[in-house]
């Protein structure tokens, strides 16, 4: 951070550091309102673009301009908060998460020291807002990661730029932001998680920072109502972005030009970023990297510790998190820890997250809290490319899903090969059979064509997040039941699900669909902890509730037994007042509505019969 006593201290530039970092904050918090909170990770990549390219346009102006110094000065000012940061979620760590979480984060842990967080967490969830990622102490890394990614290439493609004669160096200049932008929204349609965690459709968003940079490089001004324009913009842009706009792309365009623009201005900025109202963001500015480190361990940590209210959170952030960043910014100046945090992490990733710490009852409901092995290899792949479970011959069955499915067609195929058979693995992130998006229909109708053609294949068991898709998601009413769709969208995905039952039918296949099994009510993580106390028994949610929530998919699907074979999990998880997260001793999910292995096992015993 600049010093504020310095000439090119700029009140501005903090107050937008503080902007981004309380939006980020508050979005993490869940507080009410504050939906578009992401778009603070934008606004803190366009102002590093602006800063990182300052300082080298200066540099190289002056021939004073060398890699050792700028990667020297880089690595002095990210990595000893970043490393404290590490250690200390660690040591936490050590005796709040389970294994399994455990492993995840050291994975992420190593990764960071080697600027690859983004690429690791993308690959950790279906995607940034995943439900089961609000207690990842460590989701907030990847935008670090992405902006070292971004400090190593940048003064490359800074000093390619300054060397090239005018015309060669304005066309590379247009072209790398052009092609970054078209290729977010242009990909965002068919990965967009991928979009969201990688540099080169995020490559945009900083290089506007650079062409402020560039801008007051070459002594040129804002004119002042172009200057309040884009402070408006800004302001904007948070009430009408939301989680399911094109970010990065057309949905974070107007708050990262407006930041642009800001940053742009050459002369002093206006009164307003002097007065004294605002000198308390002036100061959380300069706290907002150190800030951002520790929000989320504390969030995190706290979820985990069954504390949920979004206002109490951000609270808990604020105070404490400012404490421990006024300590981090004035006494952590250590950068050379990174071989030992990398050591810690190897040691938790290949014993699987250490379940030594634990014993007895506790480790086998933390053993038991994994869904499929073969996962990360597995689901939301290509058709095309399905896997087969778990023998390398011919399948006979198809489980065909979203990621419900998942670890439902690894047990099925366990319990194939014992008579020497697989199962074809055919599942989807978040889509339905009803789904407006094109990538969602164009999977199905692949994976549909290639079972239908298929004749080795005489079984297909589908399953579905079918509540969810007919209803809205859970974790937005719990532990209400009311309809947040509407009943147009809910005829249509029931018919959805008949034309496909029809066709598969047609093609001479035996259905089985394996209803949803009940959704969690509070996190995991919590229920897990409760089992501890109760004789390995943690209640979910109750029976009555998964019965109202599940009335009209039993209701269509007691239509559907003359034509295909039913099994209703409900038994397996629910006793006679309530549904459990965990029944002796043993987890039942991977998170709030993910079944676990053990528990897909259980279906499978209770379907064996019909494979």
């Amino acid at each position: 951070m600049l010093d504020q006593r310095s000439p090119s201290f700029r009140p501005d530039v903090q107050v937008l550091r503080a902007i981004a970092v309380l939006l980020v904050i508050l979005f993490h918090a869940k507080v009410p309102g504050f939906n578009a909170g992401f778009l603070g990770v934008d606004i803190f990549f366009v102002i590093s673009g602006f800063w990182m390219s300052q300082i080298i346009l200066n540099q190289l102006d002056t021939g004073n301009f060398t890699f050792k110094n700028f990667y020297e000065r880089r690595m002095r000012r990210i990595l000893p908060a970043l490393f404290f940061t590490l250690l200390l979620t660690f040591f936490v760590a050590w005796f709040e998460l389970w294994p399994r979480d455990f492993d995840t984060l050291s994975e992420v842990m190593a990764s960071a020291v080697l600027f690859l967080a983004n690429a690791v967490i993308k690959n950790q969830a279906s995607d940034y807002f995943a439900p089961e990622l609000d207690s990842h102490p460590l989701l907030h890394i990847w935008s670090l990661s992405l902006e070292e990614q971004y400090y190593l290439i940048f003064p490359l493609l800074a000093l390619l730029i300054f060397k090239l004669p005018k015309v060669a160096s304005n066309l590379v200049f247009i072209l790398i932001p052009v092609i970054s932008f078209w290729g977010a929204n242009l990909f965002y349609y068919q990965n967009p998680t991928a979009v969201f965690y990688h540099l080169p459709t995020r490559l945009w968003e900083f290089w506007l920072g650079y062409a402020a940079a560039i801008w007051i490089f070459q002594k040129r001004n804002i004119d002042p109502k172009i200057y309040y324009v884009a402070m408006f913009g800004l302001v904007g842009s948070l009430f009408f972005v939301n989680q399911n706009s094109v970010v990065p792309g057309w949905g974070s365009l107007i708050a990262c030009l407006s930041v642009a623009i800001i940053l742009a201005k050459n002369s002093q900025p206006t009164p307003i970023f002097y007065s004294k109202y605002l000198s308390i963001l002036v100061w959380i500015g300069g706290l907002s990297y150190s800030l951002y480190l520790l929000h989320q361990p504390i969030l995190s940590f706290a979820r985990l510790r069954g504390l949920d209210e979004p206002l109490y959170l951000f609270l808990l952030v604020m105070v404490v998190g400012l404490f421990f960043s006024v300590l981090m910014k004035r006494y952590i100046e250590d950068p050379f820890t990174g071989g030992l945090i990398i050591g810690l992490a190897y040691w938790s990733v290949s014993t699987n997250g250490i379940p030594s710490r634990f014993d007895g009852l506790l480790e086998s409901i933390t053993k038991t809290a994994h869904g499929n092995p073969e996962r990360k290899y597995c689901h939301d792949n290509e058709v095309k490319d399905a896997c087969i479970h778990v023998l390398d011959v011919t399948p006979t069955v198809a489980v065909l899903g979203d990621s419900h499915a998942d670890v439902l067609a690894y047990a099925v195929g366990e319990f194939l090969s014992d008579t020497n058979q697989s199962a074809l693995h055919l599942s989807v992130s978040g889509c339905g059979f009803f789904d407006k998006r094109e990538r969602c229909n164009a999977w199905y109708q692949d994976a549909i064509k290639r079972i239908a053609s298929d004749k080795e294949i005489g079984t297909v068991i589908i399953s579905t997040r079918i509540a969810g898709q007919l209803h809205g998601n859970h974790k937005d009413i719990w532990p209400d039941v009311p309809d947040l769709t509407s009943l147009d969208h809910q005829k249509n995905v029931l018919s959805a699900y008949r034309a496909v039952f029809e066709r598969l039918i047609k093609a001479n296949k035996k259905v089985i669909w394996v209803l949803q099994a009940p959704e969690v009510g509070p996190k995991l993580e919590v229920q897990m902890r409760k089992a501890l106390d109760n004789f390995g028994n943690a209640s979910s949610v109750s029976r009555d509730w998964w019965s109202k929530r599940m009335a009209k998919v039993r209701a269509f699907a007691e239509e559907q037994k003359q034509n295909i074979q039913l099994y209703d999990p409900e038994e397996v998880f629910c006793g006679e007042q309530e549904c459990f997260s965990v029944k002796d001793g043993v987890t039942l999910y991977r998170d709030r509505d993910h079944m676990s292995l053990s528990a897909a096992r259980k279906i499978v015993a209770g379907i064996k019969q019909q494979l």
